[in-house]
């Protein structure tokens, strides 16, 4: 990529980049490569149908309202939800657009019909219709934002949640079930196949959506905390590395190093490798041309 990422850098850092609204929300919907759309759907049905196994699995396993108040439970929630969302709007789309091309196809046999127009020198000045071309359904508009926002919350807090379950919550002696490295392992390979798939780009100021949601998760945790809240085993902290009765400086030190350091690394990281994709993608199909942004 040579010395291209500090270019984009800069441009990162302007207001326009933080709003979730997207000029083009084709890009959101449409891969980054050339995919037969039977593939694409395909994929789609898969990703969405396999976390939403899991994640219906892991909620019957502890049968417990407490599954929600863990970070991980939450991020593989969010990862769901966000393919979920991913092949509705597509099949939508799909659906919306072949009934778009139906009515264009159909408009134009009515305008080949020769006219009853008296004067054989008349000349029909009406701009021809140009069939196949692709136009984006306004009705997917407010979801294909959600879709956006969605998916940079969900790389990002899947690197997160897997790099703090691996360094702080797993210990030698613990066991590890299917559970643990689907949540925990799984997901990074579904992330890291997203985001070489789709053409969805990925925005440094996108990372106020990610610090609001963990701001937000943190609040959540003392306040659980101080209304008597315990884990699935009775201890009085979700994690231990948030226990703010017994080690107070030390969690802050931890929600400190989250917040100021993992979590904005994490949202540099996911936008590396979004440009590493346009990268390969203008080597292999554009060369010398660019890739559309939103």
């Amino acid at each position: 990529m040579g010395l291209s990422w500090i270019k984009n850098f800069k441009e990162e850092l302007t207001l326009d980049k933080c709003s979730p609204k997207t000029k083009k929300p084709q890009l959101i919907i449409r891969p980054q490569w050339r995919i037969h759309p039977f593939a694409l759907f395909l994929y789609r049905l898969i990703t969405a149908a396999y976390p939403l196994y899991w994640c219906i699995a892991s909620i019957h396993k502890i049968n417990n309202p407490k599954w929600l108040i863990f970070l991980t439970h939450q991020s593989y929630a969010i990862l769901t939800i966000y393919f979920t969302l991913a092949f509705v709007n597509l099949a939508v789309s799909m659906v919306l657009g072949r009934r778009k091309s139906e009515q264009n196809i159909e408009a134009v046999t009515l305008e080949a019909i020769p006219s009853c127009s008296p004067d054989p020198e008349a000349v029909d000045e009406t701009p021809p219709r140009k069939l196949g071309t692709e136009s984006y359904p306004p009705a997917l508009y407010f979801t294909t934002c959600i879709q956006w926002v969605l998916h940079n919350i969900s790389c990002v807090l899947a690197f997160y949640v897997t790099v703090a379950f691996w360094c702080f919550v797993h210990v030698p002696a613990m066991y590890v079930n299917r559970f643990h490295i689907n949540m925990h392992g799984i997901n990074i390979a579904l992330v890291l196949v997203e985001l070489f798939v789709t053409a969805a780009p990925i925005h440094l100021a996108h990372f106020v959506y990610v610090f609001t949601y963990h701001l937000m998760y943190v609040l959540f945790t003392a306040i659980y905390w101080c209304a008597g809240g315990t884990n699935l085993k009775g201890k009085p902290y979700i994690y231990r590395s948030l226990n703010y009765g017994e080690k107070p400086g030390r969690t802050v030190g931890y929600l400190a190093l989250g917040i100021c350091v993992a979590l904005p690394f994490l949202q540099f990281l996911v936008w590396i490798l979004y440009l590493l994709r346009r990268h390969i993608y203008l080597k292999c199909y554009r060369k010398g041309g660019d890739v559309p942004q939103c």
